[in-house]
């Protein structure tokens, strides 16, 4: 039998098969928990304090401000853009009959804007005039606005200039000092130039031509809330554990309403189905949706929050599971393909049993009613039957036909209540003579609580 390779041992090793497959010259990866701290950690000629460019994982800091302002009632989410600025009233979707563009549809990718992900890139440092030019000359659709999911860096851009019309303020010196300041993610910033003395920033590479050039970064311009920032994997771990611990607890002690986090990270736009490749040509499935700034992948063993980031000099990713641990890459390669190495990251730290994950909420209520589900089995009548189960329990089997399963399984045997299994149950587990039983119920949704539905497993 293998030894379970060591948490240091899964990191070490698939980042470095990957930074070879990439060719970066920098890579830096952590395994980060719930509590924002960095359980484990390995570089390539980086660690955790190397500042990259993360690219689109800005998204999530965005759209985070934008909810703020929302819950602040400074904006709405399904107000048309066009009300906030009447040059945007020319943003329109296609057809005869097209829907107003709202924040709801840029921030969950559902504008119809057409995927601009290369041309996004090279105009990061874009003027306000420049935006302006843009709109004014039309601007492109790839369906019907609020139909489908369509990936759009503009729609960012106009998100930002809703803001910068709303408050007075651009959106990125908001999400300075509202998110990044409390937060105390010094070294997550939009021009590189403000990074604190001494910061050690990775250089940025491309591979364009065949042979390793760098790359000169573009400057903090009107596209930037869709990509901009710069920041290290301490400081993500910062934001990784607080959108993880938005699922643990309700209060509210940072910048951003939980509530709110959690709202983030619910499917606001399905996209099903779709196949990420690999550098290296290995195929990797998602299966999700887009929340706002997030990406959600459902997945049977468990879901995961994540957004990737590319650049030209780098790419970067960034996933974890709600309420549990997670993992941060960055490297200083074109587009190197990051995704990909970060859902292999995670699958590997549940392979080896690193992945921490929230128990499901205890219901107060169910160990006292498996025990008295255990009264009723050693002592059934229709008066104990009837306060225990709720009203429809008796329309699938009558009173008489449950107590004779019952009396079949004890077979003249007193049942000894064991315990009850929280995470995937309610699940009662009892004793009968030498022989364990598990039975599995649920909850009416009325009080005081009643059996709404029972199984027995074995």
């Amino acid at each position: 039998m293998q030894p379970t390779p060591s948490l240091s041992a899964v990191l070490s090793s698939l980042l470095s098969a990957h930074s070879e497959l990439s060719g970066a010259l920098q890579v830096a990866g952590a395994v980060v928990r719930s509590d924002g701290k960095v359980e484990e950690s390995w570089g390539q000629s980086a660690d955790n304090r190397t500042v990259f460019r993360i690219a689109s994982m800005t998204k999530s800091f965005s759209a985070a401000l934008v909810l703020m302002l929302r819950d602040e009632g400074v904006l709405e989410l399904d107000r048309p853009i066009a009300n906030y600025e009447r040059e945007l009233a020319s943003v329109v979707g296609p057809g005869a009959s097209p829907k107003a563009i709202t924040l709801r549809d840029l921030l969950s990718m559902s504008s119809g804007l057409v995927t601009d992900d290369p041309w996004a890139d090279a105009h990061l440092d874009a003027t306000d005039d420049e935006l302006d030019e843009w709109i004014r000359g039309g601007l492109r659709f790839a369906h019907p606005t609020g139909t489908q999911f369509e990936y759009s860096n503009l729609g960012f851009a106009l998100v930002g200039r809703v803001v910068h019309r709303v408050t007075g303020q651009r959106l990125q010196d908001l999400v300075s000092s509202r998110i990044l300041g409390p937060l105390g993610m010094a070294h997550t910033v939009w021009d590189e130039d403000s990074l604190p003395l001494g910061s050690e920033i990775a250089t940025g590479w491309t591979l364009a031509t065949g042979a390793l050039t760098k790359v000169k970064p573009l400057g903090d311009g009107v596209v930037a809330p869709m990509g901009g920032l710069w920041s290290n994997c301490e400081d993500l771990a910062v934001w990784v554990g607080l959108m993880s611990r938005a699922f643990l607890d309700d209060d509210n002690t940072g910048p951003i309403r939980k509530s709110t986090l959690r709202e983030m990270q619910q499917i606001q736009r399905g996209y099903g189905t779709r196949a990420s490749t690999g550098i290296d040509g290995l195929e990797f499935r998602v299966n999700g949706g887009y929340g706002f700034g997030l990406n959600i992948h459902l997945d049977a063993q468990a879901t995961s929050i994540w957004h990737s980031g590319g650049l030209p000099g780098y790419g970067s990713t960034m996933r974890w599971v709600p309420g549990g641990n997670g993992v941060v890459l960055l490297a200083n390669l074109t587009y190197a393909q990051m995704t990909v190495a970060g859902a292999r990251l995670m699958d590997a730290l549940r392979k080896h049993g690193h992945l921490a994950m929230a128990s499901k909420p205890i219901d107060p209520d169910a160990e006292g009613v498996a025990r008295a589900l255990v009264e009723l089995f050693n002592d059934w009548t229709a008066e104990k039957a009837n306060i225990l189960f709720a009203d429809n329990v008796f329309n699938d089997a009558s009173n008489s036909v449950r107590r004779a399963e019952v009396t079949a399984k004890l077979s003249g045997q007193k049942a000894e209540y064991v315990s009850v299994d929280h995470d995937s149950g309610p699940i009662l587990t009892l004793r009968v003579g030498p022989r364990v039983h598990r039975i599995e119920f649920s909850f009416a949704p009325i009080t005081p609580a009643q059996i709404q539905w029972y199984s027995w497993l074995t």
